[in-house]
């Protein structure tokens, strides 16, 4: 078993998950995205969330773990800028 199984019923293969991950682990093909480095995985579960079918999982960020965003406001630039340097994550 590898890092990431895709469904290939559900992937539109947009290429999102390849634009989002930042280790480049990710690449696309004609098939749908593969694996190409996984040793530079960083859990950051970028690639499972960007996808607008969940067709992605990934073992180090399951999609079944991933949480419903539901009908949050989306934030203002300055909003985003305010959370992110209030709370030191």
């Amino acid at each position: 078993m590898g890092l990431i199984t895709v469904n290939e019923e559900s992937c539109i293969k947009c290429g999102l998950c390849v634009e989002e991950c930042p280790k480049a682990i990710i690449k696309m093909e004609s098939s749908g995205p593969v694996e190409v480095n996984p040793e530079g995985c960083i859990a950051c579960g970028h690639c499972v969330a960007i996808c607008p079918k969940e067709a992605m999982d990934n073992v180090k960020s399951p999609l079944a773990e991933q949480g419903a965003i539901g009908d949050m406001p989306k934030l203002s630039p300055q909003e985003a800028k305010n959370f992110i340097r209030r709370y030191n994550f």
